[in-house]
């Protein structure tokens, strides 16, 4: 299909016909969102400074349930001076079938 024909509407949930649940549904649904304070606990795991334009840090942090830590990369600018915007990318669908990232 080209990317001029329109997009078919969405089809939605008619919500008038649900019903809410019942109170002890909603407090066992409700703990899903409940989090406490943990430390972050963060790490500088690696720094690649091989680029003229940024240096690149692997950081990890605490996750905050089960005792593990979470990756995430950093690209500090060398042209500009913190405080730095922030652009968060995720991988595609594809990146949870990956035995491992890069």
């Amino acid at each position: 299909m080209p990317a001029t024909n329109p997009l078919k509407p969405a089809i939605g949930l008619d919500y008038s016909q649900k019903r809410p649940v019942s109170n002890e549904v909603y407090d066992v649904l409700a703990r899903f969102f409940d989090r406490q304070t943990v430390r972050l606990d963060s790490r500088i795991e690696a720094t690649d400074d091989s680029s003229p334009h940024w240096v690149k840090e692997k950081v990890s942090f605490a996750a905050g349930y089960g005792g593990e830590r979470m990756t995430a990369y950093l690209y500090l600018p060398r042209s500009a001076r913190p405080p730095y915007s922030v652009v968060g990318q995720m991988g595609g669908a594809g990146t949870f079938y990956r035995r491992s990232s890069p």
